[in-house]
């Protein structure tokens, strides 16, 4: 298929979908709300392990938002769980260090629509919104309301991860949403 044809049909996915509509008011804070609030659904919990293979899901866990400016913190046994979530940038290598000095971390995660271009500092791991979409689409959701919109966020992480593949081919590799193509379609 062609490219341009890719754009249109996914910004058209995008202009019909009210979870990418909800999600224009902050990118990064959406994504990591909504995480927040499927970990804390009985049959989303698993999302959490698929964040952090070292917590049991049905032990206590605490999910926090935007505590000491991380994104999302999981407090499991005395222990924290990070996921820094970067939608619009890479993250930065220094504020990794950071959060792994100045906190109590046992384990963090970065997820974004592309791997950052430097390595990882130690306890911090990748994962793509794009393994975060097949991850969900696996969950036995029960609740038809929160199975649409589950199905819906897919949609929308899967119509990002394309439009910013093109968008790399036309920004020479720099992270950008907006490229002139993806400009001129909307």
């Amino acid at each position: 298929m062609e490219n341009n044809q890719l754009f249109i049909e996914n910004i058209e996915k995008l202009r019909k979908s009210p979870v990418f509509s909800m999600s224009l008011g902050s990118k990064e804070l959406f994504h990591s709300n909504f995480w927040a609030y499927l970990m804390k659904q009985e049959e989303c919990k698993g999302l959490i392990s698929f964040f952090f293979k070292e917590i049991d899901v049905y032990s206590e866990a605490e999910i926090e938002r935007e505590d000491k400016n991380r994104d999302l913190v999981i407090y499991s046994k005395g222990k924290e769980y990070v996921i820094e979530n970067k939608i619009k940038s890479y993250p930065n290598r220094s504020q990794l260090e950071r959060y792994s000095k100045k906190t109590n971390l046992e384990k963090g995660v970065i997820t974004g629509i592309k791997e950052p271009p430097f390595e990882l500092p130690d306890k911090w791991s990748f994962i793509s919104y794009h393994e975060i979409s097949s991850f969900l689409r696996t969950l036995d959701i029960h609740n038809e309301y929160l199975k649409s919109i589950v199905h819906d966020y897919c949609e929308v992480l899967d119509s990002i991860n394309i439009l910013m593949d093109l968008s790399l081919k036309e920004t020479a590799g720099r992270l950008s949403y907006w490229s002139e193509n993806i400009i001129r379609i909307m």
